[in-house]
């Protein structure tokens, strides 16, 4: 994540780390399976998870007053302080030890008049306490906002001073303009239009602390052109979009806690946003730390602003041949006490397309998220799976959610291609919220498991500029023949339910490449829709089902294995020249010869007067039987059977039967004659 510095008080702050890693490990048995040790890398206390935190703030400092001539003098110094943790909704100054004077419950100011040319030394402890809490919106206000000089505001304020331009702040910038306005075309929601700025900000400006951007805050106009900043420079894009759409947004510098190996110490200065809200007053946005219409508790406010320019520090003073050097300010906070575990404000389930997907498939892993409150919340998701599993696009997934909403959320992943097809692969996988709400569950891969390509997938996610969460209240439920014969006819039954609360008009029912209009379907209501599907290849086939009308859409593909005749060939080979008494030996060869695999097969040698069975519980690579045999008991011409019986995969029986002609020699007349008595003998026992 990205942080800020203070114009005199360089120091820069990061987000915890709050990232899940996955630790693999292989177990070799039957199958492969992967497990993965998904956890928090946080240490012992997770202090944004907290509702409450007492909290003590120092903050120290020190001017010098050098003398330039013999004649120096000084009459007084005077340093104003503009970092004040005052009491707001969300944060209470519990108490106050300093020298100083505070001016208007925004700065303190030192005063010294004791004329000494000599080094100043100003200070302040105050004890603190925060909450974590959400603002509370529960229905929509209108954007744009109009009439904003008739608006009540709860603090006595120039809202239009929050729509300024500044030189950090340019907003009339034509990019800023034109990348604002394709946000929020078409919204008329401020919360999701204010949602829309500050996501965006996050997931395409990187934070980069480079000397340029870590030394002085750079203009908005510059950040967006070169998609880097540390925090100020994220938050004043964020503003300066805010402002050029007509919604007042300040500047809040501040404090927060992370445990980021960027930085050398816990607390680090930070800097974020407000947003006005019509009725609601000033809402908080932090587009470096994902929270948007809240922030977690280790944020202590010290003041707000126009922009990230205004001093934190001011220092004036009258004299004669005297100047003046300040230190950097010094910050030092402690944790005093802590409240309970934020408690659940989302509810997550998981699903994946395919639970089972073959080497080199893509998948599909869903979020189903549901929002608790009784107002506007956003979240943002994380997939955490292991680093085999190739994640397209960025393993974050950030939503807002209306009162109660549920929504469903989207990551795309590949199965990796060389992976041993004498293996079952197991990976494990987590869904959690930046509030650790998480939940687990796994995806196996396996050799000739149905597979999808790109193409498949994406056609089954929902664009994000579309609203989702309707199609969960219209239900696809299609039954069919999973395994199906090569040519045959198979039938193919979808019903379509309105578990809504409004009827549906004109939906396009769309089975493979046949397609059907459903003129109403009311509410409660049911319809099946039929469709007769043959395969001339054998192999997985994917066929996309898809629903639609102007309000809604779902979609979902039908695997079919579509399985040939199940087939095996038989050859062998034999010693040469095979003398009686001596051992030879047969190799028999069985081969699949079909995509439909011979299961459960028994193999018979009948070898005249003795017979030999083997068992086989799946044929799907060649196999060699090798046997030594006596040819004593045998004739100069032999006839051995070899019979093999097995099942396809949709149980269906199948034999084969192959002769084997051996020839044995004799290399005595008492061979000749013994070989010559054994046929007579063989006759009777076939």
């Amino acid at each position: 994540m990205k942080f800020m510095n203070f114009p005199k008080n360089k120091k820069n702050k990061s987000h915890p780390n709050r990232s899940l890693f996955a630790k693999i490990t292989f177990i070799l048995a039957i199958t492969l399976i992967i497990f993965s040790n998904l956890s928090n890398s946080t240490n012992a206390e997770n202090y944004y998870l907290y509702d409450q935190l007492e909290m003590q703030l120092n903050l120290s400092g020190e001017i010098e007053l050098i003398e330039t001539d013999d004649n120096a003098y000084v009459k007084e110094i005077k340093t104003t302080i503009n970092l004040y943790p005052e009491t707001n909704p969300r944060q209470e100054l519990v108490d106050l030890q300093t020298e100083g004077e505070v001016i208007n419950s925004s700065s303190i100011q030192f005063i010294w008049d004791d004329q000494k040319i000599e080094t100043k030394q100003f200070s302040y402890s105050s004890d603190i306490k925060t909450v974590y809490t959400r603002n509370e919106i529960s229905e929509k206000i209108d954007f744009p906002i109009l009439n904003l000089n008739q608006l009540e505001v709860y603090e006595l304020e120039n809202l239009e001073l929050y729509l300024q331009e500044t030189n950090i702040i340019d907003w009339s910038d034509s990019t800023i303009i034109a990348q604002a306005n394709e946000l929020a075309e078409g919204k008329d929601d401020l919360f999701v239009v204010a949602f829309n700025l500050a996501s965006w900000v996050e997931e395409n400006v990187e934070y980069n602390l480079n000397s340029i951007t870590a030394e002085s805050s750079q203009s908005s106009s510059w950040v967006l052109e070169n998609k880097e900043g540390v925090c100020d420079e994220m938050t004043s894009l964020f503003i300066a979009m805010c402002r050029s759409l007509g919604i007042p947004a300040r500047f809040v510098t501040g404090m927060t806690y992370t445990e980021s190996e960027l930085f050398d110490s816990n607390w680090q200065a930070h800097g974020w946003a407000e947003v006005y809200f019509p009725d609601h007053g000033w809402v908080s946005f932090d587009p470096t730390f994902g929270e948007y219409g809240y922030i977690d508790a280790t944020h202590i406010k010290l003041r707000h602003s126009l922009d990230p320019s205004e001093p934190s520090s001011l220092y004036e003073w009258t004299a004669q041949f005297i100047d003046l050097e300040s230190s950097s300010l010094d910050m030092d906070i402690y944790f005093k006490n802590v409240g309970n575990k934020i408690s659940a404000e989302f509810s997550i389930e998981t699903e994946v397309l395919e639970e089972e997907s073959s080497f080199g498939s893509y998948n599909l892993v869903k979020a189903i998220l549901k929002n608790e409150n009784e107002f506007y919340s956003a979240s943002t998701l994380t997939l955490s799976i292991p680093e085999e599993i190739e994640i397209v696009g960025n393993n974050k997934n950030t939503v807002l959610l209306q009162p109660k909403e549920t929504k469903e959320l989207f990551w795309i992943i590949k199965i990796p291609e060389n992976l041993d097809p004498d293996y079952k692969y197991t990976y494990p996988y987590t869904i959690y919220t930046e509030k650790n709400v998480s939940v687990h569950s796994y995806l196996y891969s396996v050799v000739n498991a149905p597979s999808y390509t790109y193409d498949n997938i994406k056609e089954l996610t929902v664009p994000e500029e579309e609203d989702n969460s309707y199609s969960r209240k219209m239900e696809l439920e299609c039954n069919y023949s999973e395994h199906v014969m090569i040519n045959k006819i198979n039938n193919v039954s979808c019903k379509i339910s309105n578990k809504g609360n409004t009827k549906l008009d004109y939906i396009n029912v769309c089975i493979s490449d046949s397609c059907e209009i459903i003129e109403e379907l009311p509410i409660s209501q049911s319809i099946s829709i039929n469709q007769n599907l043959s395969f001339q290849e054998p192999g997985w086939k994917n066929i996309l089902v898809e629903v639609n009308n102007d309000d809604l859409t779902k979609s979902d593909y039908l695997n079919f294995e579509v399985l040939d005749e199940s087939n095996i060939n038989l050859s062998y080979k034999l010693s040469n020249n095979i003398s009686y008494k001596e051992n030879f030996m047969i190799t028999l060869k069985i081969s699949p010869d079909s995509y439909n695999i011979p299961q459960n097969l028994t193999i018979n040698l009948d070898q005249i007067r003795k017979e030999t069975t083997w068992e086989i519980e799946e044929l799907n690579e060649n196999q060699e039987i090798i046997i030594e045999l006596s040819s004593q008991g045998l004739s100069s011409e032999n006839i051995f059977q070899v019979t093999i019986k097995w099942q396809d995969q949709l149980e269906n029986s199948h034999e084969l039967k192959e002769e084997i002609t051996i020839l044995v020699t004799g290399e005595s007349t008492y061979d000749k004659i013994v070989l010559y008595f054994n046929g007579i003998l063989n006759y009777f026992y076939t």
